[in-house]
């Protein structure tokens, strides 16, 4: 293989699907598999002897295996936070070990992080051989605008781990407003609506011709994407065809894949009939639409409050780009035009847009001869910290543009108080319980004043790349303490070779 100048690729690694892309030969070129597949389904499988990855489980021999699908959802959350009705969706067990989420597999508990490693690891061999260059390293991955801290630094590690080069992680919708910006020349006030297999996020940009973009608003739903369109469509058969014992997780993946197929026909055509066991049933484009309208407005809503809280019209905007799949679907582009009513822009194919703006992103990080990008962005979940009655105290508000650096004064609660202890909180609720709690660590050697009298300043900086640091001091002794918030996920690989 050769290696005679320094390539990078663009990542979009998916619920559903992930690819990869690459800046070569002054353009980009969509890698592929050998069988020209640009898509690699985000599933895995594991036994004794390897781990089994994409299409190679589409085989009829791996029919029964423990297959594991749409693990991004579940990535970084601790499993307290999942309800019963989105556990069950899930057609393989899950295990909770001090908080965190494992999965029980042929081979014993895997830890999900190890299925990114895989994913990260099949991109980039296919990427080498496709480009025949030898240890391509330099990448960026895109994530979902609402991702957490959490989720963000498990992407991190997975692709250290990985042995990639991380140059940086970017936003879905931002990745996919770059590709429309190089290519398609659009500027102004944009909208990204991105309702991908398994996340849900609408993002504001504003674009100019020099190539500036700011991102001034990101809105979105983790738990709220094309896996969720599937599973309304489970429910509807379920009711339909009267079934029974339907916690059975093999009929339930059984229905899925109808659910899928079902999408997909009624996507291009009228009715579709179903046949399942001695049943046959009819079920319409009408149908679709009545089952998935509830999840749609769900979208516009957030996608208005999003709008709201950056205090601009939705008719300001003047052209929405379309990510994902589901954005196919006629009924919910009729939706989205009639909630913006403006141009809706999908000539870039949404399964490709984002991986093509993560490659033109990480060709302008390491300074090839290419239209010069310049991005600015903003923190998607407001930070804070614990105060008296777990209420969080907000230090740096969601949608705040990065990089920033904020301090708030705090006191002592009582008197001859001499140490204190600081939570870092992530979240929009008010109350911590409701929220993640990032870090937390005592600052001791307080002074014995009375109550109120000590002045403690905590200051949180965000740097380009979404790094915090914490700086806390007492003013009075000078005493210091400061905490990087990175690599929370360390120490919890299980089961990894």
């Amino acid at each position: 293989m050769l290696n005679k100048k320094k390539i990078t690729l663009g990542i979009d690694l998916g619920t559903t699907y992930s690819l990869v892309s690459s800046f070569f030969n002054n353009k980009i070129k969509i890698l592929t598999d050998t069988k020209g597949r640009f898509l690699l389904p985000s599933i895995a499988s594991y036994n004794k002897l390897k781990s089994i990855i994409g299409w190679k489980l589409f085989k009829k021999k791996y029919k029964f295996y423990n297959i594991l699908t749409s693990i991004k959802r579940i990535i970084g959350i601790n499993i307290d936070d999942i309800n019963i009705k989105f556990y069950n969706n899930f057609l393989y067990s899950l295990k909770s070990i001090n908080k965190n989420i494992f999965i029980n597999t042929n081979i014993g508990l895997i830890n999900i992080i190890n299925v990114y490693i895989d994913i990260l690891k099949t991109l980039k061999i296919r990427s080498e051989y496709i480009l025949n260059i030898n240890n391509i390293k330099d990448v960026v991955i895109t994530v979902p605008a609402y991702f957490n801290n959490e989720q963000i630094n498990i992407t991190k590690d997975a692709a250290n781990l990985s042995n990639l080069n991380l140059l940086k992680l970017l936003n879905e919708p931002t990745s996919a407003a770059i590709a429309y910006g190089v290519y398609k020349k659009i500027n102004g006030l944009i909208a990204v609506y991105d309702l991908g297999g398994g996340t849900f996020d609408i993002s504001i940009l504003k674009i100019d011709y020099n190539g500036f973009y700011e991102v001034l608003a990101i809105g979105g739903n983790n738990y709220l994407g094309g896996d969720d369109i599937d599973f309304l469509i489970v429910s509807w058969l379920i009711k339909k065809l009267n079934l029974k014992n339907v916690n059975n997780k093999i009929i339930i993946k059984k229905l899925k894949s109808l659910a899928i197929k079902i999408k997909l026909k009624l996507t291009y055509q009228k009715k579709f009939i179903i046949n399942y066991n001695k049943y046959q049933i009819e079920i319409y484009k009408k149908d679709l639409e009545n089952i998935i309208e509830p999840l749609i407005n769900y979208t516009l809503l957030i996608c208005y409050e999003t709008i709201k809280n950056i205090n601009i019209k939705v008719l300001d905007i003047k052209n929405v780009i379309l990510v994902g799949g589901s954005t196919r679907i006629p009924f919910i582009k009729n939706k989205i035009q009639s909630f913006f009513k403006c141009n809706l822009l999908n000539n870039i194919n949404p399964d490709k847009v984002v991986s093509i703006g993560a490659a033109i992103h990480a060709n302008e990080i390491i300074k090839n001869k290419y239209k010069k990008v310049l991005l600015l962005d903003v923190i998607p979940i407001s930070l804070g910290i614990e105060t008296i009655g777990g209420v969080v105290e907000k230090i740096i508000y969601r949608n705040t543009k990065i990089p920033i650096s904020c301090t708030k004064e705090f006191t002592t609660f009582k008197d001859n108080q001499t140490t204190m202890s600081i939570k870092i909180i992530q979240g929009e609720n008010n109350l911590v319980s409701k929220c993640k709690c990032l870090s937390k660590f005592i600052l001791t050697n307080i002074p014995p004043l009375p109550s109120g009298k000590i002045k403690i300043f905590i200051n949180f900086k965000i740097d380009h790349n979404g790094l915090l640091n914490v700086k806390i001091q007492e003013k009075s002794t000078g005493i210091k303490k400061e905490i990087k918030i990175y690599n929370l996920y360390k120490n919890r690989l299980l089961n990894y070779k």
